[in-house]
C-alpha cells in the first residue's frame, strides 16, 4: 500500500514538473516584414540560385539564375510581401514579371527569423511544376562562406595535421 502511494506521488510530481517545463518553453516568434528587410540568397532543389531583396515595406526584387553561371536569368519585382496568421509563419510574395520572367511563377512558404523556406511554382505547357527553395540572409551566409574558404586554405597550407 505504501509502495503504491509512493509510486502515485512520484508520478504526480513528475507530471507536475513536466507541465512546468512545457509552459517554460518559448517558441520563436514569426518575423515581421520589417525584420525580413535585406537580401536573402540560396538554391532550390533543382539547378537555380536565388537572390531576393526586400525593403522594410516588403517591396523589392527577386533574381533567379537557372543552371550555371551563364544560365538563364529572370527578374521579378516584388510589389508586396504578405505575412499571414502570425502563428504559422506563412509568407507569400506578389511577383510582377520583369525581364525574361515567367508570368505564371508564384513564390510562397514559411518565414523564420534566419531562413525562408519557400516554394516556387508555375505552369509550363499546361504542366504544373514546383521547386523547394531555401534562402538565408546574405549578410550572414557570405561571412560563413569566407570562413570556410579560409579554413580550407589554412588546412591546405599544412596538410600534415
Amino acid at each position: 500500500m505504501f509502495t503504491s502511494r509512493l509510486v502515485a506521488l512520484a508520478f504526480g510530481a513528475t507530471l507536475f514538473l513536466l507541465c512546468i517545463a512545457a509552459s517554460a518553453i518559448e517558441t520563436v516568434k514569426p518575423p515581421k516584414i520589417e525584420e525580413l528587410a535585406g537580401a536573402w540568397i540560396g538554391p532550390d532543389d533543382g539547378i537555380a540560385y536565388y537572390r531576393l531583396e526586400i525593403d522594410k515595406a516588403g517591396r523589392g526584387l527577386l533574381v533567379i539564375q537557372e543552371g550555371s553561371q551563364d544560365g538563364y536569368v529572370s527578374y521579378y519585382k516584388i510589389s508586396k510581401t504578405i505575412l499571414y496568421n502570425s502563428n504559422n509563419y506563412k509568407i507569400s510574395f506578389a511577383l510582377l514579371p520583369l525581364k525574361s520572367a515567367d508570368s505564371t511563377v508564384t513564390l510562397s512558404g514559411k518565414a523564420y527569423p534566419g531562413q525562408l523556406l519557400l516554394v516556387r511554382s508555375g505552369i509550363n505547357h499546361g504542366f504544373k511544376w514546383h521547386h523547394s527553395v531555401s534562402l538565408e540572409r546574405e549578410d550572414y551566409l557570405l561571412p560563413r562562406i569566407d570562413a570556410v574558404k579560409k579554413a580550407n586554405a589554412q588546412f591546405n597550407a599544412h596538410p600534415e595535421r
